[in-house]
């Protein structure tokens, strides 16, 4: 998407201010959403982690990452 924007940029006589901020909010998007899934890997990592360490003492809730104390 940047690569598409940077062509627009200097392809462009004229930029059209419209299309420059879609392109910016799908950036934005994009890069929020990429966020989201490294945040979601992380803590899935440090429960599966806490689980391994503390044996059979934490059981799964419903297999997605919600875990209980026995």
């Amino acid at each position: 998407m940047t690569e598409l924007l940077a062509e627009l940029v200097h392809e462009a006589d004229k930029l059209n201010p419209q299309q420059m901020a879609v392109g910016l909010e799908a950036v934005g998007k994009m890069i929020h959403m990429g966020l989201q899934c490294a945040s979601t890997a992380h803590t899935r990592m440090q429960w599966a982690q806490a689980k391994a360490k503390a044996g059979s003492g934490l059981r799964g809730n419903d297999g997605v990452g919600v875990y209980v104390q026995e």
